[in-house]
């Protein structure tokens, strides 16, 4: 097994996808636990509205009884809507208090764009990224993307790339190979400048990743095609 270390980062590549495939894509690989945690408290409670998640953060005097028994119906309300349970791959697109933003492998306009190294999460190993990248492959197969993954995310261009790994999407299936290393021009090192520190600091919507409509318009399509 590859040796990945603490915090290896990604870099995705892929052919792009309809409005429509993405927002499968999107709502069914959003983070179980995270999707809607953010600092934007208005578009976290939006967000839960739309998916119909009660609000956990309302039981602080409650039981360890009804907080299991919440925590579960939420749990339940995710499993209907099909979201996978992905530890590294997920996509942050909904909302997110990392320093960047929303970020992910894939955008809303269907765009597979993960080419900006990100850290994926501590200690991975090959073999669990290889098992997400296959069940987010059975589950859409239409999806046609190369995933390489470095020892240390880079944060500057000519920055140090440690190339370990690539997997390969296609067809339903997933597959570990040696891989040429993406050329330096593919990659988006996207370097983060004061200004745009103080952009992010000062934008009181810098957290949300989509539009009200269009979340709505995704999640009552996943909810269609779930036949709920």
């Amino acid at each position: 097994m590859a040796d990945l270390g603490k915090w290896p980062a990604m870099v995705v590549l892929g052919d792009k996808i309809t409005e429509e495939q993405a927002n499968e894509v999107l709502i069914r690989t959003m983070a179980r636990e995270y999707f809607d945690m953010t600092n934007d408290h208005e578009w976290a409670a939006t967000v839960r509205e739309i998916f119909g998640k009660e609000d956990d953060y309302s039981l602080r005097n409650a039981t360890f009884e009804e907080r299991l028994a919440l925590m579960r119906r939420n749990d339940a309300l995710l499993d209907e809507l099909g979201i996978l349970r992905l530890e590294y791959l997920y996509n942050s697109r909904i909302a997110s208090s990392y320093i960047g933003g929303p970020h992910g492998w894939l955008d809303w306009n269907g765009n597979i764009s993960g080419n900006k190294p990100y850290n994926i999460g501590k200690w991975p190993d090959e073999g669990s990224i290889l098992d997400e990248w296959t069940l987010i492959a059975e589950t859409f197969p239409f999806l046609s993307l190369t995933a390489q993954y470095y020892s240390e995310s880079p944060s500057e261009p000519g920055g140090e790339l440690d190339f370990v790994f690539e997997v390969t999407v296609k067809d339903g299936s997933a597959s570990v190979t040696d891989g040429v290393e993406f050329e330096e021009d593919d990659i988006n090192y996207g370097a983060v400048t004061e200004e745009d520190i103080f952009k992010m600091v000062s934008d009181p919507y810098r957290e949300r990743g989509v539009t009200e409509a269009r979340l709505r318009t995704a999640v009552s399509q996943v909810r269609k095609s779930r036949g709920l």
